[in-house]
């Protein structure tokens, strides 16, 4: 019990804010759509801010219209790090055929 307590103290001593990373316009969109193979993909990026104040990219993908779809959450130290994460993922995808969407 007391070692509870003592965790509580050091947390609201703590001197350190913790600082989320600014929200940014950086929300990524791309889409895939080919009749012939019948394919209908999305792929989502944006970013998010856990509690600690990490730097989260946030992936999420899937079939258009599903309702169900993958979520992937890769933490960063710093935002800049996330931004060239984002950027190099979103090269890749659009290599594959991906692009803007909506």
């Amino acid at each position: 019990m007391t070692e509870q307590l003592d965790l509580i103290s050091w947390i609201a001593d703590d001197p350190t804010p913790v600082e989320c990373p600014a929200p940014s316009l950086d929300a990524v969109r791309l889409i895939r759509i080919d009749p012939a193979r019948n394919m209908r993909r999305f792929y989502d990026m944006h970013f998010e801010c856990d509690l600690f104040g990490t730097a989260l990219l946030a992936r999420q993908w899937g079939r258009i219209g599903s309702p169900r779809g993958r979520l992937r959450y890769d933490a960063f130290t710093t935002e800049a790090e996330a931004m060239q994460a984002l950027a190099k993922l979103r090269k890749s995808k659009e290599r594959r055929g991906y692009r803007s969407g909506e």
